[in-house]
């Protein structure tokens, strides 16, 4: 309903997002369905964990979608673990960042997603040799929203931050895309 209003009204774009998208049984079903109300820009940004099924990987990857993120919160299983809370998290989103690729058509851009944590900034260097090293050319790179405790107990110190990521996209800006948000 909401998908059919909002084109109706004109908007182009769509991003499913927020919490784990791909944890809704309707995912699928819902992208096709925008790509037939016309949608122009699709997309999904996801922990990748469920994409290390290959089925799944593939139904969502040739689903309809005009770009997939993968969210990543450090260079390896320890880190990624520490910021996300599960400890095998890390290689079922690898995994199924992998899967994704060998099922994703030309049309489909893939990316990764790091949130900005006191527990993994410094380790941003890493985590974009790992974008790099899976065959991804597109990085977003998120400044925390600061609200709440997120501001004293996660959010790293905005100017120390920034120094590593501008270090970064200078060592990277001629081999993958970058995006800062936030």
């Amino acid at each position: 309903e909401h998908l059919a209003k909002y084109r109706r009204a004109g908007v182009r774009m769509v991003d499913f997002d927020g919490g784990e998208p791909t944890l809704n049984p309707e995912l699928v079903p819902l992208v096709r369905y925008a790509r037939a109300l016309g949608y122009e820009r699709i997309n999904v940004t996801t922990n990748g964990r469920l994409c290390a099924y290959d089925d799944f990987a593939k139904k969502l990857a040739t689903s309809g979608l005009t770009t997939l993120l993968f969210s990543v919160h450090g260079p390896d299983a320890q880190t990624h673990a520490q910021q996300v809370g599960v400890a095998e998290a890390f290689d079922q989103t690898i995994d199924g960042i992998k899967n994704c690729l060998r099922h994703a058509p030309d049309t489909l851009e893939l990316g990764m997603n790091v949130t900005l944590t006191k527990g993994n900034y410094k380790k941003l260097g890493g985590i974009t040799q790992l974008c790099f090293d899976l065959g991804l050319r597109w990085f977003n790179i998120q400044f925390l929203t600061p609200f709440g405790r997120a501001t004293r107990w996660v959010n790293p110190d905005t100017r120390e931050a920034a120094e590593v990521t501008m270090r970064v996209i200078d060592e990277w800006s001629d081999r993958i895309r970058f995006q800062v948000i936030n």
